[in-house]
């Protein structure tokens, strides 16, 4: 009888454990920022020898963050301690979500290449010009500019790859 106590006692801690955790998340749920740009801009308001300051926070596209408080067209989140308000469209409920583009947009003429970092082809994308995404890769995000170092696209039913330094997601910011 006693072996039993002692198997069901271990069995019940790690239950709770896992419904506590369960309970954290969906009160705290995980999100991640998402933008037209690599970073998003917040203001922060504090004070700071008496006067207020609004400090200007940038956090990087596709960045996870603990939503603190959830409110009707915005929320509160958790960036390096600090609580910070975003308006709720620029929360995503993943990665995905948050860094996915059907289109770049170059910012200069710039030849693909083959392959990540290879040669470059005869083919080339001039300034403005519009490129379908076909996919990206999540270890090719750059964690602290919000960068995507390389986005795999398809031009004249060809896939390619393009470096995330020459485009932007819109047509205005590539020109």
């Amino acid at each position: 009888m006693k072996s039993k106590q002692m198997f069901i006692l271990p069995m019940i801690i790690v239950a709770f454990l896992f419904l506590l955790t369960l309970a954290a998340n969906s009160l705290h749920p995980t999100r991640y920022i998402k933008c037209d740009t690599n970073k998003l801009t917040v203001e922060k308001a504090h004070l700071e020898d008496g006067e207020a300051v609004i400090e200007k926070i940038k956090i990087p596209k596709g960045t996870k963050v603990k939503v603190h408080q959830k409110q009707e067209h915005s929320s509160i989140i958790i960036y390096n301690h600090d609580k910070l308000k975003v308006k709720n469209s620029n929360l995503a409920n993943s990665f995905d979500e948050a860094t996915h583009l059907d289109y770049v947009y170059c910012r200069r003429l710039v030849n693909l290449r083959e392959e990540k970092g290879g040669t470059l082809s005869k083919v080339v994308v001039k300034k403005g010009e519009k490129v379908k995404v076909e996919s990206i890769d999540q270890k090719d995000w750059d964690k602290d500019t919000g960068q995507m170092r390389w986005y795999k696209v398809k031009k004249q039913n060809k896939t390619y790859y393009l470096s995330g330094a020459y485009v932007e997601s819109s047509k205005k910011l590539a020109l």
